[in-house]
């Protein structure tokens, strides 16, 4: 039966029509292929509460998706973030929107993390961080009126850990201007 199965994933994903290919190989890539869909599915149900930040283009969201579907699993191994129980999962998706979605804001914060506290007030921010869609995904967890809201924010601690899952690529030399 379990053989059945097998056979019958691996012509759905395509991967039984080459007669050359190893079998065992191809039931190892159907299972990894099986566990991303199971994986992609929990972060979708997951990222319902933040329907309201996410973009309207199916095809952004889908990236948005699978970006935070491998992100979490690098959190969970380098940061004991676990998706299930653990609230700083939220936090987890808002910043990879705003990786994705924001990404001057996003360099901004992973080189000055700081400024993920500063709430209310953003005459005293950089122009990146005032920005309305900027602002919801940082204040969402004053917004959220989950019981674990406040480690759902992005706060400097988090900010900290999640730029060191996700670091900032350094400036780019050529847009920087010598003044010799």
């Amino acid at each position: 039966m379990l053989d059945k199965a097998v056979d019958d994933y691996l012509r759905y994903a395509g991967l039984s029509e080459d007669p050359g290919n190893d079998r065992e190989l191809n039931a190892a890539k159907a299972a990894s292929l099986a566990q991303q869909a199971d994986a992609t599915s929990e972060v979708s149900h997951r990222l319902y509460d933040l329907a309201p930040l996410l973009p309207d283009n199916p095809r952004r969201v889908k990236r948005l998706v699978n970006m935070i579907s491998v992100y979490q699993i690098s959190a969970q191994a380098t940061l004991g973030l676990d998706a299930d129980t653990d609230p700083r999962w939220q936090g987890l998706a808002l910043w990879i929107l705003l990786m994705a979605e924001e990404p001057d804001a996003w360099v901004l914060l992973c080189d000055r993390p700081e400024l993920a506290d500063l709430k209310g007030d953003t005459s005293a921010l950089p122009d990146p961080l005032k920005r309305d869609s900027v602002r919801m995904i940082l204040d969402y967890g004053v917004q959220n009126d989950s019981p674990d809201r406040e480690e759902a924010w992005l706060t400097k601690a988090t900010v900290a850990d999640f730029a060191r899952l996700t670091p900032a690529p350094p400036p780019d030399p050529a847009s920087t201007h010598s003044t010799d």
